[in-house]
Parts: C-alpha cells; sequence; structure tokens
C-alpha cells in the first residue's frame, strides 16, 4: 500500500510538473489585461515607436483560435523568462514584412505611426508548431525570403553595375511573415483617388510629377495595432474571396522605360523596356479585358510555394492558361512562345516611346517572354493585363519587326483562309485613304516565296511587308506608314507590289496623316 501511494504522489508530482511548467493563459492575461499595456520599440534608425499589447479575453474567447494557449503561437515565452520578457530582457522582435508606407527608413512622426509587422517567434508559429504543416514551403517561398535581400544578384555587366540593390529599410521591409496576410488589419490607401488614375500620371511624368514628389502613391497603410487586442485571423477562404490583402502589397507604379541589358554575354544586347518599380498587378487587373472581375486565387492556387526571384512561371509557378483554355487557332512556329507573351496589353504605355514588351530569355530555354527592366537588368515579372491580341497588329508591334532583338524569326503574313484559290490575287488595301494602318490581302495558288513591298511614286523603296514562303491559302499584311528604318513616311500615294512564284502585281494607296 505505501508502495503504491509513493507512486500515486510520483505520479501526481509529473503531473504538476507538466501543467505547471506551461505558462497558462491566465498568466498572460495578468499583465495584457491592462487596456494602457503598450511596449516603446526602438527602430533602427534610433526612433521609437509604441505598439498596444492589451488583450481583450472576451475577444479572444470568440476568434478562431480561442482553444490555444498564448504560448503555443509564442513559443520564446517560457515559465523562466516570463517576468522577464519586458524592458531591458525583451525577447528579440526582428523587423519583418512590413506595414506600407508606415514610415521609409524607420521615420516615425507623431500621430501618423503604422506599425510594422514584426517577425516574431508568434508570427512564423503557424507552420512550426504542429498546426499548419500542409504550407512549411512558405518559409523557402518568394513571399517569404525575398524581405531579407538587402543587396540580392548585383553584378557587374559590360562595366556597368546593374540588378537588384536594394536600399536599406526599402525594399527589404516589404516582404511577409504569416501574419502579413492572416493577421487582419486596417488598409488606407496613402492617396485618395482612383488608382489608374494616379498610375497614368506616374506614367506618364515619371519621377518628376507631382504626386511622386509626396512619395508612398498608390500603396496602402496596413496597421497590424488596431488587431492586437482581439487577435482576429482572416481565413484562407476570406482571403480568397477577395483581392482586399492582395491589393496592399500589389499596387505600385511604373516608372518610364529604360535601356538595359538583355544578356550577360557579349555582344552585352540591349533593348528598351519598361522599369517597373513595386508590383502594379493590381491596375494591370483593372485594366483587363479578360479576368478584371476575377480574384487572384482563381489563379493563384497556392501562394505559399511562389518560386524564386525569377519568376520562371511556365515551368515553376501554378498559373497555367491550359488550366481554363483549350489552345485552338495557334501558329505552330509559336511553340516556344508564352501564352502571356502574346495576350497581354504591354507595358508601353506612353505615347512616343519605342519599347520592347517581349524578349528571348537564354535561361529559360530560349523561350519569347514579357520584357521587364529592374535596375538596368532585363527581368520576367509577368504582367496582368489580359487581352485577346490583334494578330496583324499588336502581334506585329511585340515581335514581328524590323531588327528587332528577340530573335523571332519575321512572320508578317496572318492566314485568313486555307481554302486553295485557283489564281493568285492582290486585293486593294482597305481602309483607303488610311491613317497610319491598312491592311493588304492576297491569295496563292500554290506553295511558293512572297514578297510584298512599298514604294514611294518616283520607285523610291520603302519598306518590306513580307518575305517568306507560305502554303495555297488567303492572307494578310498590315502597314503602320512607316518605313524601313521605323521612321514615319509623309503624306501621299504609294505603291505596294507583291511578287508570288511568277505573280507579279502592284496597286496604289492614299496615305493622309
Amino acid at each position: 500500500m505505501l508502495k503504491y501511494l509513493r507512486i500515486c504522489l510520483l505520479m501526481m508530482c509529473v503531473v504538476s510538473v507538466q501543467i505547471y511548467g506551461q505558462v497558462t493563459r491566465q498568466q498572460c492575461y495578468v499583465c495584457h489585461s491592462s487596456t494602457s499595456l503598450s511596449k516603446t520599440i526602438t527602430l533602427s534608425g534610433g526612433t521609437t515607436e509604441i505598439v498596444p499589447l492589451y488583450l481583450d479575453s472576451n475577444k479572444y474567447n470568440i476568434s478562431l483560435h480561442r482553444n490555444l494557449l498564448c504560448v503555443q503561437c509564442h513559443t520564446d515565452i517560457t515559465q523562466s523568462n516570463l517576468n522577464s520578457h519586458t524592458g531591458a530582457n525583451a525577447l528579440k522582435k526582428t523587423y519583418g514584412g512590413w506595414a506600407r508606407f508606415s514610415a521609409k527608413n524607420d521615420t516615425i512622426t507623431s500621430g501618423a505611426e503604422r506599425t510594422r509587422n514584426y517577425y516574431t517567434a508568434a508570427s512564423m508559429s503557424c507552420n512550426k508548431n504542429g498546426c499548419h504543416a500542409q504550407h512549411t514551403a512558405f518559409d523557402s517561398s518568394t513571399h517569404h525570403v525575398t524581405w531579407r535581400q538587402k543587396q540580392a544578384h548585383v553584378h557587374t555587366v559590360n562595366g556597368e553595375s546593374v540588378g537588384e540593390a536594394y536600399a536599406s529599410n526599402d525594399c527589404n521591409r516589404c516582404h511577409t511573415s504569416c501574419a502579413t496576410c492572416h493577421f487582419k488589419t486596417n488598409r488606407v490607401q496613402k492617396i485618395s483617388g482612383d488608382v489608374l488614375a494616379i498610375w497614368d500620371s506616374l506614367q506618364l511624368f515619371g519621377d518628376a510629377g507631382s504626386l511622386s514628389k509626396s512619395g508612398g502613391l498608390t500603396e496602402y497603410a496596413m496597421d497590424w495595432t488596431v488587431n492586437v487586442e482581439s487577435h482576429t485571423f482572416y481565413t484562407g477562404d476570406s482571403l480568397k474571396a477577395s483581392n482586399s490583402v492582395c491589393q496592399s502589397c500589389h499596387l505600385g507604379y511604373y516608372k518610364p522605360p529604360m535601356n538595359g541589358f538583355l544578356s550577360e554575354d557579349p555582344p552585352y544586347p540591349k533593348a528598351w523596356g519598361t522599369n517597373i518599380r513595386r508590383h502594379p498587378q493590381t491596375q494591370e487587373m483593372k485594366l483587363s479585358q479578360a479576368h478584371s472581375s476575377k480574384t487572384c486565387a482563381q489563379c493563384h492556387s497556392d501562394v505559399h510555394k511562389y518560386p524564386g526571384r525569377k519568376h520562371n512561371w511556365q515551368d515553376e509557378g501554378d498559373v497555367k492558361c491550359q488550366t481554363c483554355h483549350t489552345m485552338t487557332n495557334h501558329y505552330a512556329q509559336h511553340s516556344t512562345v508564352d501564352c502571356i507573351s502574346c495576350h497581354f496589353n504591354g507595358f508601353d504605355r506612353s505615347k512616343g516611346q519605342n519599347a520592347h514588351d517581349v524578349w528571348r530569355w537564354s535561361e529559360a530555354n530560349n523561350r519569347v517572354r514579357p520584357l521587364v527592366m529592374k535596375y538596368n537588368e532585363a527581368i520576367n515579372w509577368y504582367p496582368h493585363n489580359i487581352v485577346k491580341p490583334d494578330a496583324s497588329t499588336s502581334c506585329a508591334n511585340k515581335c514581328h519587326y524590323k531588327d528587332n532583338l528577340i530573335g523571332a524569326s519575321i512572320i508578317t503574313s496572318v492566314p485568313v483562309s486555307k481554302k486553295v484559290p485557283r489564281n493568285f490575287a492582290l486585293e486593294q488595301n482597305f481602309p483607303n485613304p488610311f491613317n497610319p494602318l491598312t491592311t493588304i490581302r492576297y491569295s496563292v495558288a500554290t506553295k511558293c516565296p512572297v514578297r510584298i513591298a512599298v514604294y514611294d511614286m518616283l520607285g523610291k523603296y520603302v519598306t518590306t511587308l513580307t518575305k517568306e514562303v507560305v502554303e495555297p491559302g488567303t492572307y494578310k499584311v498590315t502597314w503602320n506608314g512607316v518605313d524601313h528604318t521605323g521612321a514615319a513616311v509623309t503624306n501621299g500615294v504609294y505603291l505596294y507590289r507583291i511578287e508570288a512564284d511568277n505573280f507579279v502585281d502592284a496597286r496604289k494607296m492614299l496615305l493622309l496623316r
């Protein structure tokens, strides 16, 4: 009997250690139930910010995580440091994912604080403490790791320094912990007004515009401190149902195009391309003819697994056009062209710019992809302004023009009908007169080389519209009123002449600007 009592006492001691060795919620409430409880945090610039630490137990008890102990998320709190995790012995809070435009370089304006999303044990314990193990891939995803890259991939090309050169306390403060998306926040646009109007102004005037002087532009404030007392979390379903949280980060603006390297190898080819500052996917979606009403989650099925910084979505990403679209009426010669390269409106939105919208990416099996410039380097961040292209105009403007830098074959004739004509023919252009675009149709009865060229009325060569071998059928080509150098031609009458097998014909057309 005595032996049995000793065993029972021993077991009670073990149970007591397990129960009292873990911090209870009531122990946390001793301090955190005070509405005046707050903490002053010193930022990297030496300035300070006050963070509220009051937790309303009634609100927490009806929250999503009401059955969890505080220390199941705040894993850095133990019995041994429970009474000493404030003041000089405070547990480390690392400057992590951001509250948008909270204060660049940690400058705090009294009354206008925007508390950051500090990188704490709690902010990353969601998939580290046995709860959300299905999302462990997030730890190595782009959404998580990029914020730490103060200086990434900076290198020298042909004597110039290129790459992502993040400024201290700038882009390194952007990216996310679990709490960035899931912890409920107040989100406020910094400059009120229509984001597309602001975006167009910046595209037109660049950094010299009045809006840019105020900084922040279309960005959002994301203030976490309003929710500390209830610890309310967005669920995955609530985030998928709306773009509101996604747009808080994916809302940026353009700078004018810049000249950048397409290759790190000689002869160091360059091309004009739009320099994107931050991530304007929200604006592009609003402009999209096809997808403006969709939510991000309808295409991006798993944001916890986003791949590395090169954003090779064709091979690594979760978005496949083929998921929704059956591929039809596509040219066989476009096998190396990504869907998005044809079906986007292009970054070159300002008047008078001469930008390349696509390029061949040698690091991705020489595929044709949209062209984006950041810090004088061609990278591949896909646009979201999805359109149904006009093969005779927009495709030619992106790829098939003389002396293009992407190395695509110049294929200018667009099939109109595969029905075999009885005779060769050259039709009158339409419209005529035109300004500055017109379409010319022709028919060939057998497979043969075709050349259509434009001349002025003195017989001087202007440009070649097509020079290729085609199958029997009816085709169309377009002319946009420029010569072989890309310069606009003057008003007047011009001749277009076809040579196809033994067939030769010519017609007049009138350009009126």
